[in-house]
């Protein structure tokens, strides 16, 4: 299983390099966003002019610029056809113990494999099986269950290695230069492979093997806060600009982006909803290889499934509302009296429109306007910061 183990580390721990038109289009983004700022600041600003500021829709879509980002930098260890080579490959290494104590290959033994990929495992885990990025919301309980699982059995097998107890029991042998430990301390047969791995008897309270998987609870809040921070970081800019923007106020143009983030985060609450559901519609007992479901794990999966597809289509419909409002504002279907007053923010008695733009008026723009690329930027490269710092996390002792 060694042998395996490090052929499939070595498969699935690839660089990825970037290509020519991939760097091309970033910098094209970043180019143009930059435009648009300085476009903003040393434009001259006139009624007709004002609200066409493409400011505010640069700043929304900026969070796609550390997202393309991060997918180009962990995207390599989710490409399906790379992981399912890098399994098989280990796969055809790997020994399993007998009852006799003689190791032989997996393969002669039975097609069940300790690690494989999940074909065509039912409608619940279409999400987890999808290898985008995007998908990583379905993978992140039951994946980090199956880390663990490998986790502690690697841990305990170490353990006892440096304490010199081979997996016989026998006489440790001693390794030499080039092998750290000998083969044959690690040969045993199928019950006393089991007991090494497992947690010692001497451990009477040993800690609870969660089933959703240790410390989940705090890296989920981690990883929510920075998306969140994210879109609302992108999504306030844009809200920002437009609300301070003459007639100032939440109108159709702010009013458009304020509903564009609700509803994105309600599609995250949604999706993350569904990935529990599904995960905890697995906790069954299984018997001659099938699963026994409960009525709740049952009711679970379909919850799962229901709210999984409810998501996507906010989410397509939201997308498709984005688009419509960047044509609506650069179209001038959002140039009527009603949008331009505010009328939403201040009522129909006190709502106003401002025809003639004053200097003072203008000069009040430059503090909400940086505020605006502060915020949208900020949040963009502390995103990016975050991805970079935690790519590669320290491995546990």
């Amino acid at each position: 299983m060694m042998n395996s183990g490090g052929e499939l580390a070595e498969w699935l721990n690839y660089v990825h390099t970037w290509s020519i038109s991939a760097v091309a289009s970033i910098l094209w983004v970043i180019v143009a966003y930059a435009f648009t700022v300085v476009d903003s600041f040393t434009g001259v600003v006139t009624f007709s002019t004002l609200n066409a500021n493409g400011q505010a829709v640069g700043s929304i879509f900026l969070w796609l610029l550390p997202i393309v980002v991060g997918w180009l930098q962990i995207s390599p260890k989710c490409d399906s056809e790379r992981v399912h080579q890098a399994v098989d490959r280990a796969n055809r290494l790997a020994y399993v113990a007998t009852l006799d104590g003689d190791p032989i290959l997996a393969s002669k033994l039975s097609n069940k494999r300790a690690i494989c990929l999940r074909k065509n495992s039912g409608e619940i885990r279409r999400d987890e099986q999808s290898t985008p990025p995007i998908y990583n919301y379905a993978r992140f309980l039951p994946w980090t269950l199956a880390v663990e699982h490998v986790y502690y059995a690697f841990r305990e097998a170490s353990e006892r290695s440096d304490n010199h107890q081979p997996v016989s029991g026998e006489g440790w042998e001693t390794g030499d230069k080039n092998t750290r430990v000998h083969h044959l301390n690690r040969r045993g047969s199928q019950a006393q492979v089991t007991a090494y791995v497992n947690l010692k008897p001497a451990e009477i309270f040993p800690k609870h093997r969660s089933r959703w998987g240790s410390g989940i609870v705090p890296r989920f809040l981690l990883a929510a806060s920075v998306a969140l921070c994210l879109t609302w970081g992108t999504t306030g800019a844009a809200i920002l600009v437009a609300f301070f923007t003459p007639t100032k106020g939440i109108a159709c143009r702010s009013g458009s982006y304020l509903i564009y983030g609700i509803i994105s985060t309600l599609v995250w609450i949604i999706l993350v909803t569904s990935s529990v559901l599904a995960h905890y519609s697995t906790f069954t007992l299984s018997f001659k290889g099938r699963y026994m479901h409960t009525k709740t794990t049952r009711l679970a999966g379909i919850l799962s499934i229901i709210l999984r597809r409810l998501g996507k289509v906010l989410a397509s419909l939201n997308a498709i509302w984005i688009v419509l409002v960047c044509l609506f504002q650069f179209g001038s279907f959002f140039d009527r009296c009603w949008c331009d007053s505010s009328v939403l923010y201040w009522g129909v008695k006190n709502a106003y429109n401002v025809i003639d733009v004053a200097p003072d008026a203008v000069a009040a723009l430059n503090a909400p306007w940086i505020g605006g690329v502060a915020l949208a930027s900020g949040c963009a490269i502390f995103f990016m910061g975050f991805v970079n710092v935690l790519i590669n996390p320290a491995l546990p002792d």
